[in-house]
């Protein structure tokens, strides 16, 4: 089917292909947000991973319009980067915000504002409490969060579980928890 074909609401023709997208990644989203509300560490983790393929959807469905304005290309940004902040993801929403900066940037500053009021608050609110979480975790923070580099073991588990348990959807935790249990494998094996 032809990107140009596709159902007529009012004036505008979305392609079909656009459609889905948008409905798949809508799904995604609703799907992510039930494991959120569910709790547990794995939900979590599910959660932040169906967030992200939410974003990667976003972004698939601007692509697939031809010539998308202005406000779609913010709203597409604003959602992107309001899935990461769903799930916690603290590193991963200022990349996200700052395209909804440069997509604010080919807008009126009253439109921009508009459509960015009440998502700019749930974003600074993140960010905060991940600095507040990374303030809390000196053995890790001094470390650079290598695994490699931590001096006292112990500690440096108890404040991964405590900012995991804080930004739930953010990879690099994960990875650094993997990263523990290999070295503990391997210390558990000489």
């Amino acid at each position: 089917m032809a990107l140009t074909q596709g159902v007529r609401y009012g004036q505008a023709v979305i392609s079909e292909a656009y459609r889905k997208t948008k409905t798949g990644g809508g799904k995604l989203k609703l799907r992510a947000l039930a494991l959120l509300a569910e709790g547990g560490r794995e939900r979590r983790f599910e959660a932040a991973t169906l967030s992200r393929a939410t974003a990667r959807s976003e972004t698939q469905a601007l692509r697939i319009l031809s010539t998308p304005g202005a406000a779609t290309r913010l709203g597409v940004a604003v959602e992107r980067c309001r899935c990461f902040v769903r799930v916690l993801a603290p590193t991963a929403a200022p990349v996200a915000w700052g395209q909804v900066l440069v997509e604010s940037e080919r807008m009126s500053p009253e439109a921009a504002r508009a459509a960015r009021v009440k998502f700019n608050p749930e974003f600074r609110a993140q960010q905060d409490a991940h600095r507040k979480a990374v303030a809390a975790a000196p053995t890790l923070r001094v470390a650079g969060f290598a695994w490699v580099a931590v001096a006292n073991r112990v500690r440096a588990r108890r404040e991964l579980r405590q900012l995991l348990a804080t930004c739930p959807g953010e990879v690099e935790l994960w990875h650094l928890l993997h990263q523990a249990y290999l070295s503990a494998r391997k210390a558990d094996q000489a």
